[in-house]
């Protein structure tokens, strides 16, 4: 599956039901991996969790999509005060996975693009770090607890993957863990492997049906 920008080449399991139209925008391939995702037609288990230098985590997907969670789309990050409300008020999760004891087990940002809104790329500030700081902040009512923040962006064809946005983005987002300070782990997962994912899911139930 090649995707460049927009021009997302998505296979046929992940099209707009009502239409039958592919997604074209952030929104609209978010909406629909939240459906699949629903209709328990992603094969998590097959999807690899990368760290920001493309190194492999040697985790898979499944570990955060555990059964019993909960996958909200765009989900509002509400604040006490109007400070969390500068910071992630106005900024909801494309996708927000909740435990079944509904503690947050990963804010999800899924890009077509390497252009982050809300304060790029930048630490603390940038888009990516405004979720991880929600997220630090949600943790403090679990002690003990971890969380996650995960990238969803097409794998690119470059050399320098450690200077593309969405490198820099993820690195900056999760802070170096000093005398375990961070409480919130980052990783990067490709739209191919989802799209591996959901062919394999697919092809699984048509065998089923023999």
């Amino acid at each position: 599956m090649k995707i460049r920008g927009v021009q997302a080449d998505f296979p046929d399991s992940l099209v707009d039901p009502v239409t039958g139209l592919k997604p074209r925008t952030e929104r609209e391939v978010t909406a629909l991996l939240w459906l699949r995702h629903q209709d328990q037609a992603v094969d998590w288990k097959r999807v690899r969790l990368y760290r920001y230098d493309l190194k492999d985590s040697g985790l898979r997907a499944d570990a955060i999509f555990t059964p019993g969670s909960t996958l909200c789309y765009e989900y509002p990050l509400m604040s006490t005060n109007r400070h969390g409300g500068r910071v992630w008020g106005a900024m909801p999760a494309d996708l927000l996975l909740l435990s079944r004891s509904r503690r947050p087990l990963a804010a999800i940002e899924c890009k077509l693009a390497p252009h982050f809104t809300s304060g790029g790329t930048r630490r603390r500030t940038g888009q990516l770090a405004r979720l991880a700081r929600y997220l630090e902040r949600a943790l403090e009512r679990v002690p003990g607890e971890m969380s996650t923040l995960l990238l969803v962006c097409p794998r690119c064809n470059c050399d320098r993957w450690q200077e593309s946005p969405y490198a820099i983005a993820l690195k900056n987002a999760i802070p170096l863990r000093k005398q375990g300070s961070s409480r919130v782990n980052g990783y990067l997962i490709f739209w191919e492997d989802i799209a591996d994912a959901l062919n394999a899911a697919e092809l699984k139930v048509r065998r089923q049906r023999g």
